[in-house]
């Protein structure tokens, strides 16, 4: 098994804990889709949908399993927090600050992995 010190690269591919390649392209296409996701609590906020507390729980379960599938990257991590505490908020100022927060932590994991 591959910890989070293991992590072997080939070419521009990732080998995951469970030792199985994970190809560029899709790491990227999955940045894009979080994107996305997160994306689309602002207009669930927006709404007052009934749904966003589940959207985010299982929002924040996905990240906490690509956290361990990523190889623990702290990004993940600040995800999930700021996630937790957007639940909390009341303020639609402070959710799409928030909201905005998240993509650009998202969108800079999508940068790194473009270099």
């Amino acid at each position: 098994m591959i910890g989070k010190e293991q992590i072997i690269y080939k070419g521009d591919n990732m080998e995951n804990k469970y030792g199985f390649t994970i190809r560029e392209y899709t790491i990227k296409d999955y940045y894009n889709s979080l994107i996305g996701k997160v994306y689309k609590l602002l207009p669930m906020f927006e709404k007052n949908n009934p749904t966003i507390e589940q959207y985010f729980k299982n929002l924040m379960i996905e990240l906490s399993g690509a956290d361990k599938v990523f190889m623990e990257k702290k990004e993940f991590l600040e995800l999930v927090n700021i996630l937790e505490g957007m639940m909390l908020i009341d303020s639609h100022k402070d959710f799409k600050s928030m909201t905005f927060k998240c993509i650009s932590i998202i969108q800079k994991l999508l940068d790194n992995k473009e270099e």
